[in-house]
């Protein structure tokens, strides 16, 4: 599962990896989705969801991680558009991943590169 609004080339790396994506609606007014909206996407095959955080905001994901971890589903978050500076989020501890990356576009911008916290 990914939430419905990220750019094109994350839905062509999961599809490359043999994986299918299914985006889960979001709440226009927090640009999250809704544990609804989770629930609704979920099947016996999802394995992961990615929470893309968009246009420089977060928003706590570890409401879903009950459910989620209840149906053996690991939570990734893509924070590429979310980079705020050294003392800011670094991702929630219910996430096996949290990705950052720093082109010339976004919020907190660098020429390029990128982190990735990996969490198991």
């Amino acid at each position: 599962m990914m939430t419905a609004i990220n750019i094109g080339d994350m839905y062509k790396v999961v599809e490359e990896h043999g994986l299918v994506p299914i985006p889960v609606d979001i709440d226009p007014y927090t640009m999250a989705p809704t544990l609804e909206s989770i629930k609704a996407a979920t099947t016996n095959k999802t394995k992961v969801c990615l929470f893309a955080h968009l246009f420089g905001i977060t928003y706590d994901v570890t409401p879903f991680a009950e459910f989620l971890n209840s149906e053996g589903i690991e939570i990734i978050e893509d924070c590429a558009q979310s980079w705020r500076g050294l003392n800011d989020y670094r991702g929630k501890p219910c996430t096996v991943m949290t990705m950052f990356s720093f082109g010339s576009i976004k919020f907190n911008a660098a020429f390029f590169g990128a982190v990735t916290i990996i969490r198991e």
